[in-house]
């Protein structure tokens, strides 16, 4: 489950192996609150300008949960993520399923393409790109 913080004052805390969300309240300041468990949760999505502890994050990166900043359009600013290996392991296993799939010739495909109109103001370059994007396709 990933948690998208999306309300403006939200405070970020943990409690044990519990994320707590104090959100702000008319009558009370930060009277509401909400817990998340920990192991739940695959990424904690922050959109809305909010505070976040450092006992919070500590215990999103033990427990594998990244932290991902959005600006207010949705646009990815930062993100905090573990340095354990375990996440790292995962990543080269999928990289080598998927370099074996018939999806691969795909993205070089369209990695080559947006490439030949990137480089559309140097001509030499371009007709090297096309010509190589053109051999692709035709195979």
């Amino acid at each position: 489950m990933d948690l998208l913080i999306n309300t403006f004052g939200i405070r970020i805390r943990s409690s044990g192996e519990r994320i707590v969300l104090a959100l702000p309240s008319d009558k009370a300041k930060y009277k509401m609150k909400k817990e998340y468990p920990i192991r739940a949760l695959g990424k904690i999505i922050i959109l809305r300008p909010s505070s976040i502890s450092t006992g919070a994050v500590q215990l999103a990166l033990e427990a594998g949960v990244d932290i991902v900043y959005l600006n207010s359009f949705g646009t990815p600013v930062g993100r905090i993520f573990s340095s354990s290996p375990k996440g790292m392991a995962e990543l080269r296993k999928a990289q080598v399923v998927f370099s074996s799939s018939p999806k691969t010739l795909e993205l070089s495909r369209t990695l080559v393409a947006a490439r030949g109109v990137y480089r559309l103001s140097n001509d030499g370059k371009r007709k090297i790109v096309e010509e190589v994007y053109t051999s692709l396709c035709n195979t």
